[in-house]
Protein backbone atom coordinates (compact mmCIF):
# COMPACT_ATOMS: atom_id res chain seq x y z
CA UNK A 1 0.00 0.00 0.00
CA UNK A 2 1.31 3.32 -1.08
CA UNK A 3 2.02 6.10 1.90
CA UNK A 4 2.00 9.11 -0.44
CA UNK A 5 -1.29 11.30 -0.11
CA UNK A 6 -2.96 13.04 -2.61
CA UNK A 7 -1.86 16.95 -3.03
CA UNK A 8 -4.44 19.52 -1.68
CA UNK A 9 -5.69 21.42 -4.93
CA UNK A 10 -3.31 24.62 -3.25
CA UNK A 11 -0.61 22.51 -3.16
CA UNK A 12 -0.01 22.30 -7.14
CA UNK A 13 -1.93 24.68 -8.48
CA UNK A 14 -1.80 28.94 -7.82
CA UNK A 15 -4.76 30.98 -7.97
CA UNK A 16 -5.27 33.53 -9.97
CA UNK A 17 -4.73 37.00 -7.84
CA UNK A 18 -8.33 38.12 -8.34
CA UNK A 19 -9.20 34.90 -6.24
CA UNK A 20 -7.96 36.45 -3.48
CA UNK A 21 -8.97 39.91 -3.75
CA UNK A 22 -11.59 41.24 -1.63
CA UNK A 23 -12.98 43.82 -3.86
CA UNK A 24 -14.09 41.34 -6.45
CA UNK A 25 -18.46 41.90 -7.21
CA UNK A 26 -20.98 38.79 -7.41
CA UNK A 27 -22.24 40.59 -10.35
CA UNK A 28 -19.09 39.61 -12.29
CA UNK A 29 -19.66 36.06 -11.96
CA UNK A 30 -23.03 36.56 -13.94
CA UNK A 31 -21.89 36.70 -17.23
CA UNK A 32 -24.29 38.15 -19.93
CA UNK A 33 -24.14 37.77 -23.91
CA UNK A 34 -25.79 40.67 -24.28
CA UNK A 35 -23.76 42.79 -21.98
CA UNK A 36 -21.02 41.55 -23.20
CA UNK A 37 -21.85 42.85 -26.64
CA UNK A 38 -23.32 46.00 -25.67
CA UNK A 39 -20.29 46.94 -23.89
CA UNK A 40 -21.41 46.92 -20.41
CA UNK A 41 -19.71 43.94 -19.17
CA UNK A 42 -17.05 43.95 -16.79
CA UNK A 43 -13.54 44.24 -19.04
CA UNK A 44 -13.03 40.29 -17.96
CA UNK A 45 -15.56 39.87 -20.42
CA UNK A 46 -15.63 42.70 -23.05
CA UNK A 47 -11.42 42.41 -23.86
CA UNK A 48 -11.03 39.05 -25.65
CA UNK A 49 -7.14 38.77 -24.69
CA UNK A 50 -7.74 39.51 -20.93
CA UNK A 51 -10.84 37.20 -21.58
CA UNK A 52 -9.02 34.26 -22.97
CA UNK A 53 -5.95 35.34 -20.43
CA UNK A 54 -8.78 33.79 -17.66
CA UNK A 55 -10.16 31.24 -19.34
CA UNK A 56 -8.99 27.61 -19.58
CA UNK A 57 -9.65 26.28 -22.61
CA UNK A 58 -11.11 22.54 -22.38
CA UNK A 59 -11.12 19.93 -24.90
CA UNK A 60 -15.29 20.35 -25.27
CA UNK A 61 -14.78 24.58 -25.67
CA UNK A 62 -12.29 23.59 -27.89
CA UNK A 63 -14.15 21.53 -29.88
CA UNK A 64 -16.99 23.89 -30.06
CA UNK A 65 -14.82 26.64 -31.04
CA UNK A 66 -12.75 24.77 -33.62
CA UNK A 67 -16.05 23.44 -35.06
CA UNK A 68 -17.62 26.59 -35.69
CA UNK A 69 -14.48 28.16 -37.01
CA UNK A 70 -14.64 25.81 -39.73
CA UNK A 71 -18.01 26.16 -40.49
CA UNK A 72 -17.40 30.28 -40.48
CA UNK A 73 -14.25 28.69 -43.14
CA UNK A 74 -16.84 27.11 -45.43
CA UNK A 75 -15.11 23.86 -44.69
CA UNK A 76 -17.10 21.07 -46.43
CA UNK A 77 -18.74 18.84 -43.68
CA UNK A 78 -17.23 20.41 -40.85
CA UNK A 79 -19.23 22.32 -38.38
CA UNK A 80 -22.76 21.79 -36.79
CA UNK A 81 -25.49 24.78 -38.77
CA UNK A 82 -26.82 24.34 -35.31
CA UNK A 83 -24.91 23.49 -32.37
CA UNK A 84 -27.15 22.73 -28.83
CA UNK A 85 -25.12 23.70 -25.74
CA UNK A 86 -26.28 21.04 -22.78
CA UNK A 87 -24.78 21.29 -19.40
CA UNK A 88 -26.42 22.26 -16.17
CA UNK A 89 -26.11 25.78 -14.34
CA UNK A 90 -22.30 26.79 -14.14
CA UNK A 91 -21.42 24.39 -17.00
CA UNK A 92 -20.22 27.08 -19.16
CA UNK A 93 -23.19 28.10 -22.09
CA UNK A 94 -22.81 31.24 -21.61
CA UNK A 95 -19.26 31.29 -21.37
CA UNK A 96 -19.08 29.10 -24.33
CA UNK A 97 -21.33 31.91 -26.57
CA UNK A 98 -19.07 35.12 -25.41
CA UNK A 99 -15.67 32.74 -26.55
CA UNK A 100 -17.33 31.94 -29.87
CA UNK A 101 -18.65 35.78 -29.72
CA UNK A 102 -15.18 36.90 -29.58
Amino acid sequence: MSTKSTKRIWEVCEPHPDVFARDIEPSMFAASLHAVESGTADRDYTDPERFFAKTFITRSLENVLESDLMRLMGEAGRGAPVMRLETPFGGGKTHTMIALYH
